[in-house]
């Protein structure tokens, strides 16, 4: 196999090409990213547009997400079954990810959401971590 960008042992992984499965056939890293560039943008910008209606939780998130990858991967807007690491750096535990979100949702509904918070206070929120 190739060698892949992402972890080994990943069923979202082309076994022969090293590259994620997605709805085009497409199997190279380099094709794979230019399509996703051009899909992920168009569907932001229809976004920006038209926002998907939602509460902004984590269900609001994964529709989001589902929205903008839906082109590319069946798996757009789901919560993923393994772990990844991407240029050297590992992403959250997949079996962590839905309590860390619903810990974050949680966290940003008690503070509104941010609405209204002065860019002072936004940016102390990141300081003070």
């Amino acid at each position: 196999m190739p060698m892949s960008r992402y972890s080994d042992s990943d069923h979202y992984i082309d076994e022969k090409t090293g590259v994620l499965k997605n709805r085009l056939g497409i199997t190279t890293q380099a094709e794979l990213e230019k399509a996703e560039a051009s899909f992920a943008s168009t569907r932001l910008y229809e976004l920006f547009q038209t926002p998907l209606e939602g509460n902004f939780d984590f269900d609001h998130l994964k529709a989001i997400h589902r929205y903008i990858f839906k082109d590319l991967y069946e798996w757009a807007g789901q919560i993923r079954t393994v772990d990844i690491a991407k240029g050297g750096n590992s992403f959250a535990h997949h079996i962590h990810i839905e309590t860390a979100a619903k810990f974050i949702f949680n966290k940003l509904a008690d503070e509104r959401f941010l609405i209204g918070m002065s860019k002072s206070d936004f940016y102390s929120t990141f300081r003070l971590g």
